[in-house]
């Protein structure tokens, strides 16, 4: 295995990618539709992040771990984005087939709930859904 970093081509450097680190935001759900394992990390600002949480109320940052309703792919955020952390999860990810494919086999569902019907409208009412469920209770299985 080799580590390589690919500025300016974020596609190129997915498809050429066994697992990825990705921050959050919508290149996670981009990675995920290239059926790429990940791992997502996010670190900010101390009170930035105290507020969101205050603000937005759900289990889950990642788009996909939201619409999925679970932990698809795992979260590093805030003090547990650690370089000791990251380097256990990538290394989960390229030993563990098994993960790897239970990823892929996640992200081909989230797949599947975005292109049914009108996708626009399918990722809002999960989203809403997210949003209105207390933490924890989060399921894409009504939309």
């Amino acid at each position: 295995a080799s580590l390589r970093r690919l500025r300016g081509e974020p596609y190129r450097a997915i498809q050429e990618s066994d697992v990825l680190v990705v921050t959050s935001g919508t290149a996670t759900l981009e990675t995920a539709l290239h059926e790429k394992p990940y791992v997502l990390v996010y670190r900010t600002a101390h009170l930035t992040y105290w507020l969101g949480r205050l603000l937005i109320r759900i289990p889950f940052l990642g788009i996909v771990n939201v619409l999925s309703g679970k932990p698809v792919s795992p979260e590093l955020i805030q003090e547990n984005c650690s370089a000791r952390r990251l380097a256990q999860e990538l290394e989960l990810l390229m030993l563990s087939e098994e993960k790897r494919k239970a990823q892929i086999k996640e992200f081909k569902n989230v797949r599947a709930l975005l292109t049914r019907g009108n996708s626009s409208e399918q990722a809002a009412r999960a989203v809403l859904q997210a949003l209105s469920a207390p933490c924890g209770m989060v399921s894409s299985k009504n939309t």
